[in-house]
């Protein structure tokens, strides 16, 4: 299922299609669906043409798209859910008609995308298998191991205006101490670089918001990263000797689309960080995203339904017994912020679908993932 929510986009619909009296701040809980009055005045053939160049932008090479199958496609409405105000699919001019092109052609595009996630992950299913850091370790040619050792082997290319002669005399000396083997802390000009023992590279950075604009590849830190990894050093602290004793921890930041750990029975799914707790020969795995619910509607939201079939994978894919895995959303949303949610809200409901809420819950959340999934030592 395809689902597309333009409530976020309400602002710049606005200012590109002056549909200031289409604004509604209520966000109803059911869909909206293009309709046989809408589909008449789209330009089917500018949407296959937009659907051939997704394919070749993303190399889907062996993707077949017929042009009457577009029309076909959105003529049914069981395949997504289109959340907007239903005004939106009124028609008061021409310019609504632009509008509802745009719609249709980002349905068509997440259908796609979906599609061959789901395609090339049945293909690729019944050859996934667990492999330890070691075995990657002793064959790094291997196509899949040299992936995975490139998110661990991070080099970091920073983009800066050349103006700022501060910011890249310290860059410079920071790449020389890091290439001595050092590792220094460093906090100025919106960069920050820390150091976190667990994390399997090192350092970590965050770039803050401001007036000077800095790049960095992979891709930084965002505030709420940066505030988990704050949150779980602290946790360890506190732990070393409780929880912790006889176990051990170890974090990864994931890489981004493309080069990173992905799923792509849920649409090209990229957690944010991967933990491994391991107790003796027994290995709990944690696949973990700070992803706020501000656009999310409910608890079938994909990403939260991982938790569901991320335990199918374990059980009917991987088949390990010695290695157990979890999924979890780590909201930085409050929970009174998301007032539109049409499923219960208490907070065991969150709990039992594998949400916690990080600034609702800063002191014990992170217990909560641990202590619902592994057993006392």
């Amino acid at each position: 299922m395809v689902t597309a929510d333009w409530y976020g986009r309400l602002s710049s619909l606005n200012s590109r299609y002056k549909l200031t009296d289409h604004n509604d701040d209520a966000l109803p809980a059911e869909p909206q669906h293009l309709r046989a009055k809408n589909i008449k005045f789209l330009d089917i053939d500018a949407i296959y043409l937009a659907a051939l160049q997704y394919k070749r932008k993303n190399a889907f090479y062996n993707l077949e798209i017929d042009r009457d199958q577009v029309r076909e496609l959105l003529s049914e409405t069981d395949w997504y859910q289109l959340y907007l105000p239903a005004p939106m699919l009124e028609f008061s001019g021409f310019s609504d008609v632009a509008l509802w092109q745009e719609i249709a052609t980002d349905l068509v595009l997440k259908y796609i995308k979906k599609f061959y996630d789901y395609h090339r992950d049945e293909h690729d299913g019944p050859y996934q298998e667990y492999r330890t850091i070691q075995q990657i370790l002793d064959e790094p040619n291997s196509p899949y191991n040299a992936q995975f050792l490139r998110n661990l082997r991070t080099e970091y290319l920073a983009s800066v205006d050349r103006s700022k002669d501060v910011l890249i005399r310290d860059l410079n000396t920071i790449k020389g101490r890091l290439e001595a083997g050092e590792l220094p802390t460093y906090s100025a000009h919106n960069i920050e670089l820390f150091n976190f023992a667990n994390h399997l590279y090192q350092p970590l950075i965050y770039v803050t918001e401001g007036e000077l604009k800095v790049s960095v590849k992979p891709t930084s830190l965002n505030k709420h990263e940066r505030k988990f990894c704050e949150h779980l050093k602290q946790w360890i602290s506190r732990e070393k000797d409780g929880f912790l004793g006889g176990r051990e921890l170890y974090l990864l930041r994931n890489q981004s689309r493309g080069k990173g750990i992905s799923f792509f029975a849920e649409g090209g799914f990229y957690p944010d960080f991967v933990l491994w707790l391991i107790e003796g020969d027994q290995q709990l795995i944690y696949f973990l995203d700070p992803h706020g619910l501000r656009h999310s509607r409910a608890f079938k939201d994909p990403k939260i339904q991982f938790h569901k079939e991320i335990k199918r994978l374990e059980k009917e894919r991987f088949k390990d017994p010695k290695v157990t895995l979890e999924s979890w959303i780590i909201s930085p949303t409050r929970l009174s912020a998301i007032e539109h949610w049409s499923d219960k809200k208490n907070p065991q409901d969150f709990l039992d679908n594998h949400v916690v809420f990080m600034y609702d819950d800063e002191e014990t959340y992170i217990s909560k993932i641990f202590e619902l999934n592994a057993e006392p030592v």
